[in-house]
């Protein structure tokens, strides 16, 4: 008896031994802080453990920390309220497969912050009331079978992830309270929308919209962000759009009306620059050394830009006088570079008439130098100088 009385039950995971401070079998300590600490992590999860097999369950928050550490897998086997205690692997749990990136209803990949799947709608909200075991309600298992339900609940709770567990339970226990068979088969129905035609193949998961009363103030906030960063990023992208189009619009009317040209062509504009013949400077000294022939010297003056920055297309416009000036300015521009007196007095007298008579705008643009290098030239004969050049 004294053998017996010194047997100590560990209050963990149920081992018997003779020592009073810790277990020889999950290790835990028997002193109050110990016990305070494993019923705090208590609850209605359970993680199946061959090595430890009675140990107690843990609540949702632990579990949670589990899947972080990596201590819980997708193969690992669960159950609690959400599987209504039966067994399953964690990525069908719900409420800990979205923590591992997979719907447990679909199988498609989510986020570990996602409310809902996307493509499914199956709500991913876990019970996180330590005190729920999640458990169905207790029914007449004789009625049920008189009414073969039994089968219609089965495939129900095979699908009970992809239709959300309160949704559920609310059916059932409303169809538990309703007279007759048929009311609870509808209600029932209703909660799973998952009925299988008669080949008994069940139909694929459709997306299901979620309630706002279904989520919690926090599962909301979410949701709201995730909304509003949608929105933002559709008006970010409009935006942009608006700008470029904007600025293609902008440089194709500059363009077309000629404030600015492009390296490239444009649809629909087409450039404006011609080709415009006019007066141009003649008898350079290059050209004059090697002497140029009249019909020669009055094809360049004619291709000569006008001066004085007037615009191209002016020149075409002079009258019979202008153009009579012009083929006399070319003249003393050949005899500029004359040898005798008489013929470097007649080039200054030409260039010192169309100076005078043609308008100013009009004047070719080497006339002052044709003029000076005349006088000088003349200057230095009068004086019985060689002339340079």
């Amino acid at each position: 008896m004294s053998e017996e009385a010194t047997q100590v039950i560990c209050p963990y995971c149920g081992h018997t031994q003779s020592d009073a401070t810790r277990c020889e079998m999950c290790r835990g300590l028997f002193e109050p802080l110990s016990r305070q600490a494993t019923q705090n992590a208590m609850g209605p999860w359970f993680i199946r453990d061959e090595t430890q097999p009675f140990r107690p369950g843990c609540s949702y928050e632990t579990l949670v920390r589990l899947v972080e550490r990596g201590k819980v897998t997708p193969a690992t086997i669960i159950r609690g309220p959400t599987t209504r205690q039966f067994w399953k692997r964690a990525d069908q749990v719900q409420g800990l497969s979205h923590l591992m990136h997979v719907c447990h209803a679909c199988g498609e990949r989510v986020g570990k912050t996602d409310v809902c799947c996307e493509y499914c709608g199956a709500p991913f909200a876990a019970d996180g009331d330590r005190q729920t075991l999640g458990l169905a309600p207790v029914r007449n298992v004789e009625a049920m079978a008189a009414s073969k339900l039994s089968k219609t609940e089965v495939r129900g709770d095979e699908h009970l992830a992809s239709v959300g567990y309160d949704r559920l339970r609310a059916a059932v226990e409303a169809a538990a309270r309703a007279e007759g068979g048929d009311a609870a088969r509808s209600a029932l129905a209703e909660a799973t929308d998952d009925e299988s035609d008669d080949s008994g193949v069940p139909r694929q998961p459709r997306r299901r919209r979620i309630l706002k009363e279904q989520l919690t103030p926090g599962q909301l906030a979410v949701e709201r962000i995730r909304r509003e960063k949608r929105q933002f990023m559709v008006k970010a992208s409009l935006g942009a759009v608006t700008i470029f189009v904007a600025a293609v619009l902008l440089i194709w009317l500059l363009a077309w009306a000629g404030a600015i040209s492009l390296p490239f062509a444009l649809p629909g504009v087409h450039g404006a620059a011609t080709s415009v013949s006019g007066p141009s400077p003649a008898g350079g000294p290059a050209e004059s050394a090697g002497g140029t022939s009249p019909e020669a010297s009055s094809d360049a003056t004619a291709k000569v830009p006008p001066a004085n920055g007037e615009a191209p297309g002016e020149a075409n416009a002079l009258d019979a006088d202008q153009q009579q000036l012009l083929d006399l300015y070319a003249q003393g521009v050949r005899l500029v570079d004359g040898t005798t007196i008489a013929e470097l007095e007649r080039a200054v007298a030409i260039f010192i008439q169309v100076r005078d008579e043609l308008p100013e705008n009009l004047h070719p643009e080497d006339l002052p130098a044709q003029l000076r290098k005349a006088q000088q030239r003349l200057e230095r004969l009068r004086l019985d100088e060689p002339p340079d050049g």
